[in-house]
């Protein structure tokens, strides 16, 4: 639109003459299927995940027996597709069961985003097919932790500034560097860690890697007690 302003008696003035907008209005309204997925979560986050809330903050213990749970019910991998092993829900649904997860105890909330958001969803879009068949069922099941290995002492918000180097040593890739506040660290079987593997591409030579057996490297858990947030913890990892 175009505009003018004056000023008169010190107030601001503003003349517009509007374009043509499209007034289709927009439908904030739950369908059925997202309805019937909020209930689900919220009564299973009612009776499983809320009464202990309290007791694994103060012992820092990790929800395993909650995830255990909440496996058979498709909330480990909800938006995965079915042919991986989710159940193929779309993001406001999953919104939805993490919004519900979260009310009861941040600290599943937080395991679980880093399960599907982080871990799952990454492999679901950057993977080969066949560590998508290899690695979504199990994750969706629970039956393997993920973690994202991103952050590191020195960079947090700016991560193309990563300093964890990948160099290829004949069939297999040599990582060197630190990571920090690795959420789920301490209990993960796989880790996604992002590494530098080719500096003259700058951000480009970024890589992600799927390692295993990611709690070996892992130094003692720094649990940062925090309201809702003693449950799940974080690490440093170091690969020499």
């Amino acid at each position: 639109m175009r505009a003018s302003s004056s000023a008169r008696n010190g107030r601001l003035r503003s003349s517009a003459t509007p374009h043509n907008i499209d007034s289709t209005p927009l439908d904030f309204d739950l369908t059925p299927e997202q309805q019937s997925i909020r209930k689900l979560a919220k009564d299973f986050a009612d009776k499983e995940i809320a009464p202990g809330a309290r007791e694994r903050d103060r012992n820092e213990t990790f929800p395993k027996d909650v995830l255990r749970k909440m496996a058979p019910l498709g909330l480990l991998g909800g938006p995965v597709p079915e042919k991986y092993g989710g159940i193929g829900i779309d993001y406001v649904s999953h919104a939805l069961v993490t919004e519900e997860v979260g009310r009861a105890d941040s600290s599943v909330r937080t395991t679980l985003s880093v399960q599907v958001s982080l871990v799952e969803m990454t492999i679901l879009k950057f993977g080969t097919e066949e560590q998508k068949q290899r690695w979504l069922p199990r994750l969706c099941k629970g039956e393997v932790i993920g973690c994202f290995g991103l952050t590191e002492p020195e960079v947090g918000s700016d991560a193309t500034k990563i300093r964890t180097s990948a160099r290829r040593d004949g069939d297999s890739w040599v990582l060197r560097g630190r990571k920090t506040w690795i959420s789920n660290g301490s209990v993960s079987g796989l880790a996604l860690v992002f590494a530098q593997a080719d500096p003259s591409k700058e951000h480009k030579g970024i890589t992600g890697m799927i390692t295993l057996d990611a709690q070996r490297n892992a130094q003692k858990p720094a649990v940062i007690l925090t309201i809702g947030g003693g449950g799940f913890k974080f690490v440093e990892t170091v690969a020499p």
